[in-house]
């Protein structure tokens, strides 16, 4: 039998998260304190991410450097397993834009070292 009430708090959830990305992503743009960490923080908390493993030949150093949308899509495709529908769902973009970023993302840290330095 399925648990509705189960169903309804999952897809509450799925709606608080969709919002906190919004949120960050604002926070990004026009806040330089520390408040989008801490936001990241939680929602990491609310989605029970994994800890990340960095694979050995893939270069993560310039990761901050990517636009925050772009580096949302990678994360929640590495970290937490997600495809690009739930990558445009989540971060509120079309599933175009969301493969777009990730792909961009994956070139980035895919990418040698001397070709990601130039």
């Amino acid at each position: 039998m399925v648990d509705s009430a189960n169903i309804y708090r999952e897809q509450q959830k799925a709606c608080a998260l969709e919002l906190m990305e919004k949120a960050l992503a604002i926070l990004v743009v026009v806040d330089d304190s520390h408040a989008d960490c801490y936001l990241q923080q939680a929602i990491d908390t609310c989605m029970e991410s994994p800890r990340m493993e960095f694979p050995d030949d893939e270069i993560w150093d310039k990761v901050d450097e990517l636009p925050h949308l772009t580096e949302r899509a990678l994360f929640l495709h590495r970290q937490n397993g997600f495809g690009v529908d739930q990558i445009a769902k989540r971060l509120g973009i079309e599933p175009k834009e969301a493969a777009e970023r990730l792909s961009c993302g994956l070139n980035l840290v895919r990418a040698p070292a001397s070709v990601a330095e130039h």
